[in-house]
């Protein structure tokens, strides 16, 4: 019998993880939020425009982006169970 110790278990939850960044110079976005729904939960981007969310069910969820003088932007991204999704996404600075 195998088994003593060692991570066996399978996951169940799944993880959503991004990019965040400037559509015209590619330079990533510090403080951006990030809303997931349906959960509502949200998140602020780090210096490198990172951000995840993690224990997620297996569904789809829509992605919302919103940072000062920028549009908001939306994505759509199904979670798979003991995966992680990965997303890119960019905003359009806003004219002045």
């Amino acid at each position: 019998m195998s088994g003593c110790g060692g991570n066996e278990d399978y996951e169940i939850y799944s993880s959503i993880k991004g990019y965040v960044f400037d559509y015209e110079t590619g330079i990533p976005l510090e403080k951006a939020t990030i809303t997931l729904s349906p959960t509502g939960q949200t998140f602020l981007t780090d210096e490198s425009g990172n951000f995840i969310f993690f224990n997620l069910d297996s569904r789809q969820y829509t992605i919302i982006v919103q940072k000062t003088g920028y549009q908001v932007n939306r994505k759509v991204i199904s979670a798979v169970s003991g995966e992680t999704a990965d997303i890119a996404i960019s905003l359009i600075k806003i004219p002045q």
